[in-house]
């Protein structure tokens, strides 16, 4: 099994599962479409290629939010770890691809989100460097 870090840009298709393990982890899953698009010279148009499915596992805190969020059809950036699988089921190799989810996004290329900022709690003005001491303080 090979595994790489990855970030996919697609849509989201068939609906958005949830499964819970244990009494402290749930796993929300969803399958990704994601094509390549590219300009064909000779037949002067945008054309598909490369179209590829993934299987994306979203653990516990965004797996709630995933939940919450995404319906079938969104346009979403998926950042994570890319496992391959290549086995054999009888008559036939297959190939299965999933990403576990360490990120997720919207597509602002296709629509426009309204983000909801907390409230910032931090330092009213920019963080600076701390003050050093003078060399003298130092040698005492």
């Amino acid at each position: 099994m090979n595994e790489t870090m990855i970030t996919l840009v697609g849509r989201v298709t068939g609906e958005v599962t949830h499964r819970r393990y244990g009494d402290d982890k749930d796993l929300v899953r969803f399958r990704l479409f994601t094509k390549e698009r590219r300009y064909d010279p000779d037949q002067r148009t945008w054309v598909n290629a490369n179209p590829m499915y993934f299987t994306v596992n979203c653990w516990d805190t965004l797996g709630a939010a995933v939940r919450k969020t995404l319906r079938p059809g969104a346009r979403v950036v998926v950042h994570g770890k890319l496992s391959l699988r290549q086995y054999d089921n009888g008559d036939k190799q297959r190939f299965d691809a999933k990403v576990d989810a360490r990120s997720i996004g919207a597509d602002l290329v296709f629509q426009e989100v309204a983000i909801e900022h907390e409230e910032w709690t931090g330092p009213a003005e920019p963080l600076t460097q701390l003050d050093r001491p003078a060399p003298a303080a130092l040698a005492a």
